[in-house]
Order: structure tokens, then sequence, then C-alpha cells
């Protein structure tokens, strides 16, 4: 059976896969998709018949915060605080689970085509006019053919898999290929080629030439292997060839995205670099080449940080995310990967009134690409100018330079790049029990008005229903009349009050009160302390959502504020507490 290497850049291969996946979650998290398309309905009232602005507004930003809740980002985000702002670090995550959840669900939907059509792009491109249905098979026949060539000499290993893979596999027999990225495909079989020599029928193995990076990995393997007098050699040939790759990642990142809609350029951008790695290679091979590859300290930390950058699967804001160390931990990275998983799944699951799949999938790549088209500016913009900047390379192979063999030590980089490694932790379980997170206000998803043109929605989402404390404990605000209530633990509307610290002490207090009492050691007189510690905990999550919607707070407001529960515990209560919540610091034997 043939190979769809297609299916590798993808969060699910098949429908069937993304189904399967449901049920796991379910039992995982213990959150039914059933519940959250009730809730849906039940928030917005028949928004299937909604125009598609609508529907992609409420499909897709409530799959990006209900996931987000779900997976508990919230605490990854919260590890950085003061390193990155909640909007940074939003935009950074779910711009790359929306490119990543659209491309996955243009795959699912994608209809077969015949793979002449891209042959007779190809021979239009290049003023090529085709007379008949034999013609064209020619060219299909000798792409076969040159396909065969070039992968032959692809090192057995599996998991090994440069951009020429990706190419289609068509045989005689089936040349049915997806409609899934087309522009990309025909980069992938001009590479190949198409075209053939008169009186030429097989070319020798000397004549074929060999894909660049597929050569690269087959020396890279034979240098371990080699013997001393030929590994010298073989070092300075590969310094060589590395050169040229260099040259080549250069030329292919300064090629526009190409599509008919902005949602089409940024899937394509996405697809590409998935395949191509140009930023992700160009990037390593500055890091290497401002280190003194003789000096093995500098070696060794280069090594972790080129692992670290092969790992994220992240394509948008790949410098930031390696700057602010937002997914370095393996943990981090799987639930980054769940995240963008889920979000695709309850955008499909959302799309409650088509039954057919296929149907469904259509429907959702319409929804997501309008809602990408619409807010561009919001999570794409800023990414997209820095790689329009185009990042000068030409250092990396000036002439004069001279590179030490040692360099090839860090070459191996070239075959983990282009491995097939589990690139969304697919099969890595999750030993640890996830608990939902509340997402903190941050990035404005299009509550209210999308887009550049700033066009309001027919529907209004309002952004404030994501604040922490409102979420968390039931808490609501007028700002207007400058009054705060809540529920209480039956759910039932407690009276306005006035925003005051007096206000906030006494939310606080009823709803540390209705928690249950937290088992904390052996000690009994330490729960009593960490529910005080709870209150105190509760109170600055209000404050910090009343700061963020506007709410002005005094030096004094803020003193009783972090000093309201100090009349409920004694001095040596107080170290205590302090001592739990401050860890690191001096405590003062003041009250």
């Amino acid at each position: 059976m043939m190979t769809d290497w297609m299916s590798k850049i993808v969060l699910f291969e098949t429908v069937d896969e993304l189904t399967d996946y449901k049920e796991k979650i379910e039992n995982r998290y213990k959150a039914k998709t059933e519940k959250y398309v009730g809730k849906l309905q039940e928030e917005y009232s028949d928004f299937e018949k909604c125009d598609l602005e609508d529907q992609a507004r409420i499909l897709v930003i409530n799959a990006l915060t209900e996931a987000w809740m779900l997976t508990g980002l919230q605490r990854i985000v919260d590890q950085r605080d003061g390193e990155l702002t909640q909007e940074e670090a939003e935009k950074m995550i779910m711009s790359n689970a929306l490119a990543c959840a659209a491309v996955s669900i243009k795959y699912l939907s994608a209809k077969n085509i015949d793979f002449s059509s891209v042959i007779l792009k190809l021979l239009k491109k290049d003023n090529i006019r085709v007379l008949d249905e034999n013609t064209v098979n020619e060219y299909v026949e000798e792409y076969e053919k040159n396909r065969k060539r070039k992968t032959k000499w692809i090192d057995d290993d599996s998991m090994f898999c440069p951009p020429i893979l990706y190419a289609p596999e068509v045989t005689k027999e089936n040349r049915k290929i997806k409609n899934f990225m087309i522009p990309i495909i025909e980069i992938l079989v001009a590479d190949i080629g198409i075209y053939f020599e008169e009186g030429m029928t097989e070319k020798k193995p000397d004549e074929i030439k060999l894909d660049e990076i597929a050569t690269f990995g087959k020396k890279l393997r034979s240098l371990k292997n080699a013997k001393n007098q030929y590994k010298e050699k073989l070092k300075t040939q590969l310094n060589n060839e590395y050169e040229t790759l260099i040259k080549s990642c250069c030329a292919l990142s300064k090629n526009e995205s190409m599509g008919d809609s902005i949602s089409d350029r940024v899937a394509f951008y996405y697809v590409r670099e998935s395949i191509f790695r140009t930023e992700r290679f160009l990037d390593i091979a500055s890091c290497i080449d401002k280190i003194d590859t003789n000096d093995k300290a500098q070696v060794c930390n280069t090594k972790k940080s080129i692992s670290a950058k092969i790992q994220n699967p992240a394509v948008f804001y790949a410098q930031e995310f390696e700057e602010k160390i937002l997914l370095q931990s393996p943990q981090n990275m799987v639930l980054f990967c769940e995240y963008m998983r889920i979000v695709t799944l309850l955008i499909v699951e959302g799309i409650y009134w088509i039954e057919q799949p296929k149907e469904k999938m259509a429907h959702a790549d319409n929804l997501i690409c309008d809602y990408i088209n619409k807010n561009f500016t919001r999570f794409f913009q800023k990414t997209c100018d820095a790689l329009d900047e185009k990042r000068n390379y030409d250092c990396l192979f000036e002439k004069e330079k001279n590179h030490a063999t040692s360099r090839v030590e860090l070459l191996d980089f070239v075959v983990d790049l282009y491995s097939l490694k589990d690139r969304y932790s697919k099969n890595v379980t999750i030993d640890t029990t996830i608990e939902p997170y509340y997402k903190r206000t941050g990035l404005d998803l299009g509550y209210e008005e999308m887009g550049a043109q700033e066009t309001n929605g027919k529907i209004k989402i309002d952004g404030r229903s994501y604040l922490y404390a409102e979420r968390r404990y039931g808490i609501s605000y007028d700002l207007k009349a400058r009054k705060i209530k809540r529920k209480n633990k039956k759910g039932e509307e407690c009276e306005w009050k006035d925003i005051t610290t007096d206000t906030i002490d006494q939310l606080a207090t009823e709803i540390y009160e209705e928690q249950p009492l937290i088992q904390a050691g052996k000690d009994p007189g330490h729960e009593r302390m960490y529910r005080i510690i709870r209150c105190h905990n509760i109170m600055k999550e209000i404050y910090e959502d009343l700061e963020t919607l506007g709410v002005a707070f005094t030096a004094e407001d803020m003193y009783m504020i972090n000093s309201k529960c100090s009349d409920c515990y004694t001095a040596e209560e107080h170290a205590y507490i302090e001592s739990v919540t401050f860890p690191n610091s001096q405590v003062s034997d003041e009250t």
C-alpha cells in the first residue's frame, strides 16, 4: 500500500481517527462533547441559521477557549508570568492551533483528483502545449520513474523523511491523489522532474541528480562506519555540501506564500515549513555558525538547544517560543499538541446540524478559513511581518570562512530535523491527571467585532465571560454602576454590592467557606491556615480581574486587600503562612 506522506503533517490522518480521539478525550477529561455542544445551542439558539461569519466566531472562539480550559494551558502561561503577557502567550499558541487545525481539516475534507491535473498545470506554466492524453501519460510515467530513482537512494531508516518523500507516490494503476495543498505538490513534483531526454530510455545511477538532503543524510550515516583514513575526506565533503543545503534553504525561504485567500497563504506556509523546515534549518545553522566547534561545552549546550528547536512543532512565533521557554518541557509540549487536537475536534463536533462526515468537514473548512481571514491581524500579522523581513543568512556561507571539520559533529541535526518522530505527540501517554484550569482575560478573539475592517457581527460574544474569577467563582461585574455580585453554591444570584475592599473580603470569605477543608499534612492546624491562604488568594484573583477591567485601586486599597485576613490568625500562624506563600523571602517578626 502506498504511503500518503502528507498525512504525517496533520493532526488526524482519517475521519475515523478523529472520531476515536473524541472517546479518548471524553475518558481523559471526563468532559462529554455532547454536553459542550448542548451548551452552545443553549447560549446561541439556532446559530446554525446564522451567516458564515457568526458561525465561525461562535465555533472557533469557543473551541479555542474551551480547549484552553480543559488542557490547563493557563498553568503553563502563569509559570512565565512577568516574562510574557497573556495576550502574547495566546497569540503564540492559538495562531499555531488555528493553522494546524485548518490544515488538518483541509486534509480530511479533500477530495481525490487525478494526478495528471498537476502535470498539466506544470506544463502550462512552462508554456508546453499538450495535444492528447497519451502525451500527458508520458510525462506522468517519467515522473513515476524519476521518483523511484531518487527515493531508492534514501537510507532504509524508516524515520528519515526528507522533503522528496512528500511528492505523491503514484502508479499506472492508481493515479489518484488528495486535492490537498496543490501549490506545495507542484513544488515537490517539479523537484522530482517530469521531463525526459530524447533517445535516453534509462538513466545510469551517476547521471541521476539525487536529492540533496537525502544524499547528505546518507553520507552522515556513512561517516559513523567509515575507516579513519576516509573520515577526514568525508567530513570535508559534508562541510561543502552543508553550505549547498544552506543556500537551497535560503532560496526556498524567499519564495512568497501562495493562495487565493489569507487563510490559503497561512496554510501554505504552515505546510511548506512542516515539510521543508527551511526557517528551522536556517535558525539552527545560524546557531552553529556562532560557536567554537572545538569547545566541548559550547557544542554540548548547542546540541541541547538544537534538540529543543527540532522537537517544537510550532511554525509561527518559533523564535518567541524559544526565547520565552514556553514549551520546552516534554509535558508542556504534549499539552500544546493536545490543545491543537481538541480545538480541531470541538470545531468539527460543534457543527451538529450536519451528519455526513465529508460535508461536516467541508463546512468546518469554510468556518475556520473565514475566521482566519477576518482575524489575520490579531493572530498572524506580527509573525508574518517578521518572516517577510527575510533575515539575511548570507554570513553563513561567506567564501572567506574556513569551517573546521569539527563542525560536522553537529550536523547530525539534518537527519533529526527531517525524521518522523511523533511530531504531535500522538503516542505519548499523559501520566498525570489533568485538571481543568480557567483561562484568564487575554487576547480579544473577536468577541464583539471582527477583523481589520471592524465589521460588527450580529452575535456578540462577551469576552468578559472568560475572566478567571467570574468563571471559577460565579462572580459578575457591572462596571458602569461599579457593582459586583456572585452566585452561591446553589447557583442562586446574590445581590449587587459596591466594589470596595470590604465587599471583596466578604465575597472571598464566602467562597472559601463553601470549599472543603484541604488535607495539608499530619498537622490539623495547617488545614485552617491553608484555608486562610486560599482566602487571601481568592481576594487577589478578584482584584486582578477588576484591575484588568480598568477598576482603579489606591495604594491604601491594596494594603487593605493584602492585610484583610490578618485578624484571623496569630503571629505564629502568620509566620507559617508567609513561609508557604513566599518561601524564598525573609519573613519579618512584625505582623
